[in-house]
């Protein structure tokens, strides 16, 4: 038997209440990792390399993934990114 998700499960936690952008982040662009059940367990905000390199090895300890090497020689420099909202 096949059970269909709704298309939009991703953009709600399962428990919980779903937030608003800017009750997560104040940067974009932005690397999130959010559990299932709504709990922000890492986040970069902005492009810093070393920051977004930590969001990755938290996701690859906690997924049994292997990390992508950040950055790559072709990345742009560290900036701090614009306003998430407004």
């Amino acid at each position: 038997m096949t059970v269909k998700l709704p298309d939009d499960l991703m953009l709600h936690p399962l428990i919980g209440e779903a937030r608003e952008l800017e009750q997560w982040l104040e940067r974009l662009p932005a690397f999130v990792f959010v559990r299932v059940d709504g709990e922000l367990v890492a986040k970069a905000e902005g492009w810093n390399p070393s920051g977004w390199r930590e969001v990755a090895e938290v996701v690859a300890e906690t997924a049994y993934w292997s990390a992508p090497l950040i950055p790559m020689a072709d990345d742009p420099s560290p900036f701090a990114g614009s306003r998430a909202a407004g």
